[in-house]
């Protein structure tokens, strides 16, 4: 892995993070399976930093280490963003998350071992959707 890794995982991890929390905001549908936005999302954009054909043609233990955690990142940053943004709204009044409870409770209440997976599962997904086209466009050139 090139030597700038952390800026290209902090910049996919809240590019991911963004559009989960966009996700659940505009579409009011909070469950883990929307982990799997999370998880895709900042792995497409990791890949897309990082130069899929200086590694070797076989995935390898450490990508899939960097996609896992890249991917629960995101979850994580996402969830950071739907304390502040997401309104709840309680007998016609609109509240935040942060309004009344803390960040540490909020994922502790609402992120689970379902959400982790299912950002894990679409960070893998992304990762060999776009690992495979990549090997695929590299042979045949």
């Amino acid at each position: 892995m090139p030597a700038n890794i952390s800026v290209k995982i902090a910049v996919s991890v809240v590019i991911g993070a963004v559009v989960y929390a966009a996700a659940v905001i505009f579409s009011s549908f909070f469950a883990p399976v929307m982990g799997l936005v999370a998880g895709f999302f900042s792995v497409v954009v990791f890949l897309l930093l990082t130069d899929l054909n200086e590694n070797e043609q076989i995935i390898s233990l450490s990508g899939l280490l960097y996609v896992g955690v890249v991917a629960v990142l995101s979850l994580l940053v996402g969830y950071l963003f739907l304390y502040f943004f997401k309104p709840e709204i309680i007998h016609d009044l609109t509240c935040y998350a942060k309004d009344f409870i803390t960040f540490p409770d909020f994922i502790i209440s609402t992120c689970g071992i379902c959400d982790i997976l299912c950002t894990i599962f679409g960070g893998i997904v992304a990762y060999m959707l776009l690992y495979y086209s990549a090997s695929v466009i590299w042979n045949s050139i």
